[in-house]
């Protein structure tokens, strides 16, 4: 029997760093993304971020690729708002993104994931600090 646990931190920004991702997006749009994950076999742990780039927890399967997941959240979730959500149809992911797998204990606690007033999570409040994780991969961009 086999085992993987492939567990991501996941970062990525507007386009051009525009300031669009204030809590009345991230309110919908992170259990948007959640279903999204989910569809990949997946679950979405948390998420939030500040108003121009936004960081996701997330366990994928190890069946699915970590790229493929992730251009599958960008497409829909950026074809979802402008559907979906009023005056934002010039909303856009910038190209590109940043993937760091981390241990189950970082995963478990949220440590890592960037918490801003204006994120959410699936399960609920997201506020809180920056972890480690978050300045490593800071240094590392």
């Amino acid at each position: 029997m086999s085992y993987a646990s492939l567990n991501y931190h996941i970062i990525f920004s507007t386009k051009e760093r525009q300031s669009w991702l204030k809590s009345q997006l991230m309110s919908r749009l992170v259990p948007y993304i959640g279903g999204i994950v989910r569809q990949a076999g997946g679950k979405l742990i948390g998420a939030g971020g500040p108003v121009d780039h936004i960081h996701l927890a997330a366990r994928l399967k190890p069946t699915e690729a970590g790229a493929d997941v992730i251009r599958a959240i960008k497409s829909k979730s950026s074809g979802w708002v402008h559907d979906s959500i009023g005056g934002l149809r010039a909303f856009r992911w910038q190209k590109g993104y940043a993937a760091f797998t981390v241990s189950q204990s970082v995963l478990g606690t949220g440590r890592g994931i960037h918490r801003q007033p204006g994120g959410a999570s699936p399960g609920g409040d997201v506020q809180g600090g920056t972890g480690g994780i978050l300045r490593q991969a800071r240094n590392r961009l």
